[in-house]
């Protein structure tokens, strides 16, 4: 059996502990510390670190799927794109082949950001998500509009206070204030 990453959280002792003991039955790699100087990158997630606030970005997920996706070559704009994106697929034409697999891949990727650092688009995915099954040219169209949208908006971060804060408080419209 491989894991291949842990994130722990905790007293430097309390953590040097953990992994000691787990080193007692597994092979393990050398902890990396989070630290104003030395950021890590987890699982396609950047975390770094100031005086003041932790961050965690996506920007280089971001940059990864926008080369190996190649959306451009499937029609994405370049033009300003603003949430909240399309709520309507009224274009029910089947996609095949490529097309198929590009949106299929595209949902994917995006799912990924949703569920880790971007929950700005939960929203986007929710709906992109009931495309799956039957891919069509407006899902696809919505696809090619989420992309422009994180290609243009790659550096939005996830950040938090590191002093003053016991504990988390967060808010989500994530029908963007709509009715559905």
């Amino acid at each position: 059996v491989y894991v291949d990453d842990l994130w722990m959280s905790g007293s430097k002792a309390e953590v040097l502990k953990f992994v000691e003991l787990l080193r007692r039955r597994f092979k393990a790699k050398e902890v990396s510390w989070l630290t104003k100087d030395n950021p890590i990158e987890f699982l396609g997630m950047l975390f770094r670190m100031d005086n003041d606030r932790i961050y965690l970005s996506m920007r280089e997920y971001i940059e990864k799927v926008m080369d190996g996706l190649q959306p451009q070559t499937h029609g994405m704009t370049t033009a300003p794109v603003k949430l909240p994106i399309s709520k309507t697929v009224t274009d029910m034409t089947p996609l095949t082949g490529e097309a198929k697999k590009f949106y299929c891949s595209g949902t994917g990727c995006i799912g990924w950001l949703n569920g880790t650092g971007r929950p700005d688009i939960c929203y986007l995915y929710s709906r992109l998500s009931q495309h799956l099954a039957t891919p069509c040219m407006g899902a696809l169209t919505l696809l090619l509009q989420g992309l422009a949208y994180l290609n243009q908006h790659k550096d939005y971060c996830l950040s938090a206070r590191l002093h003053g804060t016991k504990q988390w408080e967060a808010f989500c419209g994530t029908d963007f204030a709509g009715d559905t």
